[in-house]
């Protein structure tokens, strides 16, 4: 292919088809052309925000980082990853100028769940309870730390603990579930409570078909 070069600068751009970017100064003023570094990019600066428009950047341009990471910024408001934490932790807080961390999250109040109670946190709970048919052949219907009932008669049944409660000095009501009757207890021992129930009009020991008792303590 023959070009033709002739003494006007101009022309001679034209034929070699190089456009105005021959006349451009490299650099990083306004109009000149950015020049690539060492490693093959354009250099810090050259480029501004308003350079790249807006939603221009993807995902796909991101640097790759750790699943769970978050982006956030240092002091120096340079972008900075948040390291990724442990299952249960919640994000928290630093403060201004701090990067948040994640970190156990701390108690939030009483923790009243039976599987852990502390000593002072199971007095807040019922301790045992029953529900129990007391006419014909005892039975329960549903209860909770109650192994059994002892029928001692017409009116009269011991409530058996599964586990003992603390000392003897528990506290317990009772329901009936009649019109006109009656249900009261008492404390025997720490393993085990009386139950007793009437008829109102003649206060006579009766058995009852709906019974409840209830106990809170140690």
């Amino acid at each position: 292919m023959a070009f033709t070069l002739s003494g006007d600068a101009a022309t001679t751009r034209t034929n070699l088809g190089l456009g105005d970017a021959a006349t451009k100064t490299t650099g990083t003023a306004s109009g000149n052309i950015p020049v690539l570094d060492g490693s093959g990019q354009i250099a810090s600066g050259v480029l501004s925000n308003a350079a790249v428009a807006d939603n221009a950047i993807t995902l796909a341009k991101m640097a790759h980082g750790t699943d769970g990471e978050l982006i956030t910024y240092d002091a120096t408001g340079a972008p900075a990853n948040v390291a990724v934490g442990t299952s249960g932790q919640v994000l928290t807080s630093g403060g201004a100028g701090v990067a948040p961390t994640f970190q156990t999250a701390a108690g939030g109040g009483a923790d009243t769940s039976l599987s852990n109670l502390s000593a002072t946190g199971e007095q807040m709970v019922c301790q045992a309870w029953v529900n129990f048919d007391g006419t014909g052949t005892v039975a329960i219907n549903d209860s909770h730390n109650v192994s059994s009932i002892t029928d001692n008669g017409t009116g009269n049944y011991n409530v058996n603990f599964t586990t003992a409660m603390g000392n003897g000095e528990y506290a317990v009501a009772t329901n009936a579930e009649s019109h006109n009757r009656s249900a009261g207890a008492k404390t025997t021992s720490t393993t085990t409570s009386l139950v007793e129930c009437w008829r109102d009009s003649d206060a006579a020991y009766y058995d009852l078909d709906g019974i409840h008792a209830i106990y809170f303590g140690d």
